[in-house]
C-alpha cells in the first residue's frame, strides 16, 4: 500500500536524523504539518459519517479515473450497509470474534496472514558475541532496512509476530543444547519448507490491490486457489524460468473488470463467469 511506504520511510529518516534533532523536536513537526492539509481524507471514514460528497472526492485523487471511483465508492457504500445490518441484528463482540474463524473470506485472509507471519519469524537471528566493532555497522545497516520495510510487511499484526517470537525465544535455548545448534537450525530450515509449501498454497498475491479487490481475492475458496497453483501457477513457472519460454503466459485466477461486491464471504456479480473452471458460487 502506498501510504505504509511512506510512513515507513518517514520512520527511516526519522530513526536516522534522530541523533542530529534529539533536543528540536519541532524540526520534525513543522513539515508534517506544512504537508498535512495536502493529503486526501480517508473516503471510507467519509462515508461511515455520510460524507458521500468528500468521500468521492477523496477517491477521485486516489484513483486513475472517476469511473474507478465511482466504483469503489458503491462497493464501500454496500459493505458499510452490510455491516450496519449484521450490528442491528445484535451481533456482540464474541459473535464478531467468532466470525474471524466461521465466516469463510475472513477465515482464509486470517490464514494467509498467520501462515505468512510465522513464516517470517524463523528468518531472525540473535547474536551472540556483540562486542566485536566490525560488527556494529551492519548491525546498524540491517536495523535502519528493518525499520524501512516493518510497516509494510508485519507491521499490521505486530502481536502475531511478536508471539511467534516469544515462542522461539523460549524454545530456542533448549532445542540449541538437545538438538545442538546444527540439529537446531536443520529443524528449523526443514520448517523453512513446509512453509514454503504452506504459502505457495495459502496465500494469494495481494500486491497493488485495494481493500475491495481483497475483498474478492479472499472469497475465492481455498480449494480453488490451490487448483489453480497446482494446474495453471506451476506449469507457468516452469514454462517461464525453468525451461525459458518467452512466449509463455500466465492465465489470471482474478478479473476486476466487472463491478464485484464481496461482502462477508457472500459474491454478487452477473451470470457471466469470467474464469473458466475456477467458480466461486460456493462460497
Amino acid at each position: 500500500m502506498t501510504w505504509q511506504l511512506y510512513v515507513t520511510f518517514g520512520i527511516f529518516l526519522g530513526f536516522s536524523a534522530n541523533l542530529a534533532v534529539v533536543n528540536t523536536g519541532i524540526i520534525k513537526i513543522l513539515p508534517f504539518s506544512s504537508f498535512l492539509e495536502t493529503s486526501c481524507s480517508s473516503p471510507r471514514w467519509l462515508i461511515k459519517k455520510g460524507r458521500y460528497e468528500e468521500a468521492f472526492r477523496s477517491l477521485c485523487k486516489l484513483r486513475f479515473t472517476e469511473l474507478q471511483a465511482a466504483r469503489d465508492l458503491y462497493a464501500t457504500h454496500v459493505q458499510f450497509v452490510q455491516e450496519k445490518s449484521i450490528i442491528a441484528k445484535g451481533e456482540n463482540p464474541l459473535s464478531r470474534f467468532r466470525q474471524l474463524f466461521a465466516v469463510p473470506r475472513i477465515r482464509r485472509a486470517n490464514l494467509a496472514a498467520s501462515t505468512t507471519l510465522l513464516a517470517a519469524g524463523f528468518c531472525f537471528w540473535i547474536p551472540g558475541d556483540t562486542g566485536s566493532s566490525g560488527r556494529l555497522a551492519p548491525l546498524a545497516l540491517f536495523i535502519f532496512l528493518f525499520a524501512a520495510i516493518y510497516t509494510p510487511g508485519e507491521g499490521p499484526a505486530v502481536f502475531v509476530n511478536a508471539l511467534g517470537s516469544t515462542i522461539l525465544s523460549l524454545t530456542f535455548p533448549w532445542m540449541r543444547i538437545a538438538f545442538t545448534p546444527t540439529g537446531a537450525f536443520g529443524f528449523y530450515c526443514g520448517l523453512n519448507i513446509v512453509a514454503f509449501f504452506m504459502i505457495f498454497f495459502w496465500v494469494p498475491e495481494t500486491k497493488e490491490l485495494t481493500l475491495e479487490e481483497l475483498d474478492y481475492v479472499f472469497a475465492v475458496p481455498i480449494a480453488k486457489f490451490m487448483k489453480y497453483q497446482v494446474k495453471v501457477a506451476f506449469p507457468y513457472f516452469c514454462e517461464r524460468w525453468i525451461l525459458w519460454r518467452k512466449d509463455a503466459k500466465l492465465s489470471p485466477l482474478y478479473d476486476f473488470s466487472e463491478t464485484r461486491v464481496v461482502t462477508y464471504g457472500h459474491v454478487s456479480h452477473s451470470d457471466a463467469d469470467p474464469h473458466p473452471g475456477i467458480k466461486i458460487d460456493d462460497v
